[in-house]
């Protein structure tokens, strides 16, 4: 595995850990939140791209190509509705991005050890996720659980 690929990987797991964990967690510059997954996503797409193609045709490629236009579509429509392309545009790009992984997923995910890491990151997001919200029902945790919850 080459340094890129390893990047790649490690990003890929940080993100789908973010995803499963905190997709929350952001710094708001002006009236738009900067999401840390995004930054995330980012650099996982910026070193798979540095990979090598996949020399498989990619299943579902047309069908979430369109869907993706059509997401856009309606954000852009949306906005053109309420009178402001500001808050619109930042949606389509987040969603871009978050598409974006589709298309680099099967460079960067070669083998089951790749997919075992990953799903390993996956599954320690949830559990933060489900030991965060069991705090949040339980009395004796719930202060701790919902100042952890309501930190901006």
């Amino acid at each position: 595995m080459d340094n890129n690929h390893a990047k790649a990987l490690k990003f890929l797991c940080i993100a789908v850990f973010l995803l499963f964990g905190a997709p929350k967690i952001n710094i708001k510059i002006g009236p738009l939140p900067l999401y840390l997954i995004d930054f995330v996503i980012v650099l996982t797409v910026y070193y798979a791209r540095k990979l090598a193609p996949i020399k498989y045709k990619l299943p579902f490629k047309f069908l979430v190509g369109v869907i993706l236009s059509m997401i856009l579509f309606n954000e852009f429509t949306n906005g053109l509705i309420i009178g402001t392309l500001l808050q619109p545009i930042y949606l389509m790009i987040r969603m871009s991005l978050a598409v974006s992984l589709f298309f680099v997923i099967p460079k960067i995910v070669r083998y089951p050890k790749h997919l075992i890491k990953v799903l390993k990151y996956a599954l320690v997001g949830a559990f933060i996720t489900a030991l965060l919200l069991i705090f949040s029902s339980l009395p004796m945790t719930r202060g701790i659980s919902t100042i952890l919850l309501s930190n901006p």
